[in-house]
């Protein structure tokens, strides 16, 4: 048996003993589990494609052996394969949100919502090192950037199912669209101005040393007490 994505392509052949000098075939398709066959008239070659599979690929399918002149059409004069099931997958959808401008040190959050997903990756644009490990919990990732070199675009990769047997059994995925994150450092101001005054005069203090800075909030320290301005 073989489980594949919708889009992809796969074979199945049949592989005959001794016997067949001139072997004929011909496919079958049930889609009742077996009970009925019905005749595939134009896969008559010892394999059959599946290329950009689809939903109505699925079933079950098995080849028909004759030894020529058109045994294979006649039901005494042919031999059946055991039955071999196709299952095609339809890929999961998956849209993130989140992203953003953050400071060096605090935490953003990207959030995935999938349709038909049971596990999830989160990877940055560029890197193939994934972010998590494959996962149901990763419906949320939560990171606290540490530089400014984590800026980026970010995604989620949606599978639909967890892939345990490389020979049968596919996994069909499915790219979110892209995050952006922007992460910018912590300001470092400087204070000038004067650090004594008579009482009664007045003074200015000027900040620098913040680029494109939009608000500030001055305080006044006492002590271990903070005071806003």
């Amino acid at each position: 048996d073989k489980q594949i994505c919708v889009g992809d392509s796969f074979t199945f052949s049949a592989v005959l003993g001794a016997g067949y000098n001139n072997p004929e075939y011909l496919w079958q398709k049930s889609v009742d589990n077996g009970a009925t066959w019905v005749d595939l008239p134009s896969q008559t070659g010892a394999s059959i494609t599946f290329s950009n599979a689809q939903l109505s690929n699925n079933g079950l399918y098995r080849v028909l052996v004759g030894g020529g002149g058109g045994a294979v059409l006649k039901p005494t004069c042919r031999v059946a394969s055991d039955p071999v099931r196709l299952t095609v997958m339809p890929p999961p959808t998956v849209t993130a949100t989140g992203g953003g401008a953050v400071c060096v040190g605090n935490p953003i959050t990207l959030t995935a919502s999938p349709t038909g997903a049971k596990f999830y990756q989160w990877f940055k644009q560029g890197s193939a090192t994934p972010l998590t490990t494959k996962a149901a919990q990763w419906t949320t990732y939560t990171f606290t950037p540490t530089s400014t070199a984590q800026s980026g675009q970010y995604y989620v990769v949606a599978y639909n199912e967890q892939q345990t047997n490389g020979n049968n059994f596919t996994e069909c995925a499915q790219n979110s669209n892209l995050l952006t994150v922007t992460v910018n450092p912590l300001p470092t101001p400087q204070i000038t101005g004067p650090t004594s005054i008579c009482q009664g005069d007045v003074a200015t203090l000027k900040i620098a040393g913040v680029a494109n800075a939009t608000a500030w909030q001055w305080y006044q320290w006492h002590g271990q007490n903070r005071r806003t301005l």
